[in-house]
């Protein structure tokens, strides 16, 4: 059965601000831990779609962010701050023993949580009084779900097993984030991910075992064109 928005003591926001909030927060985060992660892919293939994942995601938040501005709080709404629960479940996601296993968090495990939080909302809620933003949800889940199959046909390139404690830890961080089911009691503000880690960006992108160039061409990255073509 629908819930309603706005309750006795809600006011005139309706709940479904915080849920948006959420939602900006969740978003943005996953686009940060592509951009941690994404310089570790070596087939051209392969960062094309990461390049493509960076901008869907920064589309998905942008969306986002117009549609709490449409509430009543207006540009206000875009500072709310969201639990720092949300925070840890995306530094567990970030902080990955490897590549491979950060692939399968980011693009399995919190996809997956970040879908079920949309679907569910969608069950939630009437059709009607909150047709924008059901809208909004259905073109998010459509996005992340041409994301899942890219995982799907990368995965059938470069079979790997998940690291367990890695798994373990990220599904403990949804545990306490209630699953992403219904908004967090906001008591410590969340920072952005990353931030309040000693996880550091790799000084140059690396290429995965086996797929070394067969020559050196860093240097030619440098070259000074413009006067030594040579």
């Amino acid at each position: 059965m629908p819930k309603p928005q706005i309750t006795a003591t809600s006011g005139k926001k309706p709940k479904v601000v915080a849920h948006l909030a959420e939602w900006q927060y969740l978003e943005q985060s996953m686009q940060r831990l592509i951009c941690a992660w994404g310089r570790w892919f070596a087939d051209w293939t392969d960062k094309v779609a990461i390049m493509r994942h960076v901008w869907e995601q920064a589309e998905a938040v942008q969306k986002i962010r117009d549609r709490l501005t449409e509430f009543p709080g207006t540009v206000h709404n875009l500072e709310t701050p969201v639990s720092d629960r949300l925070e840890a479940l995306a530094n567990a996601v970030l902080l990955a023993p490897s590549h491979e296993d950060a692939v399968d968090g980011i693009y399995q495990i919190f996809i997956e949580a970040l879908v079920k939080s949309y679907i569910g909302y969608v069950e939630r809620t009437h059709s009607v009084h909150d047709a924008p933003t059901i809208a909004l949800v259905q073109d998010l889940v459509r996005a992340k779900e041409q994301q899942r199959l890219w995982l799907r046909d990368y995965r059938r390139r470069r079979p790997h097993s998940t690291n367990a404690s890695y798994r373990e830890k990220i599904e403990e961080a949804l545990k306490q984030s209630g699953f992403l089911a219904e908004p967090i009691p906001v008591e410590e503000s969340a920072a952005p991910a990353g931030l309040r880690t000693d996880f550091r960006l790799l000084a140059q992108a690396r290429h995965a075992a086996g797929s070394e160039p067969p020559c050196d061409w860093t240097p030619f990255m440098y070259g000074d064109f413009a006067r030594d073509l040579e």
